[in-house]
């Protein structure tokens, strides 16, 4: 087995996860980082498919709904431990939700106090902002990456920070 992924439909795996993040608030660390939290899907390996044990696909809607509920439950737990909840998201989901995901910067932003979209310049696809190769443009496809974000999260709690690439 390549991957392994929890049932995000499993509130026993968010219990778990809630409890362990509050151990480690309590010892001191001041922000929490949920990384990528997210759905499974079947791009790492045609095999995927017949691994995965969901309690159910879920529409969209009930996808973004699965993740802001244990994000909600999350961060009354660790906020009230003393520390801050972030999370990292997908990249393209600076400019729209992910369906697939379960990503929803609009709504995981009522639930979060910072989330970093994966801005990633070598991830976009050529001619994306107009340029051959995005990967040789990093200021530009960062910043505007970033200012898509800052409109989904507009008035909402959390802040947006990104999740930078280190490699070329």
């Amino acid at each position: 087995i390549r991957y392994a992924w929890l049932d995000p439909w499993n509130q026993n795996v968010w219990d778990y996860n809630i409890q362990l993040s509050v151990e480690a608030a309590l010892m001191g660390f001041d922000e929490i980082q949920y990384d990528y939290i997210r759905f499974p899907s079947l791009e790492f390996s045609p095999t995927d498919k017949d691994r995965l044990q969901l309690m159910k696909e879920g529409t969209p809607e009930e996808r973004w709904a699965n993740i802001a509920e244990m994000l909600k439950r999350s961060q009354r737990a660790i906020n009230g431990a003393g520390a801050f909840l972030s999370v990292d998201v997908f990249g393209y989901t600076a400019f729209r939700p992910s369906q697939l995901l379960g990503q929803n910067l609009q709504i995981m932003a009522e639930h979060t106090d910072y989330i970093s979209p994966m801005v990633y310049p070598s991830h976009f696809s050529p001619g994306e902002f107009g340029f051959a190769n995005p990967a040789e443009y990093p200021y530009e496809v960062i910043a505007a990456s970033m200012t898509a974000a800052l409109k989904q999260v507009d008035g909402k709690r959390a802040l947006i920070r990104p999740w930078l690439q280190d490699f070329t």
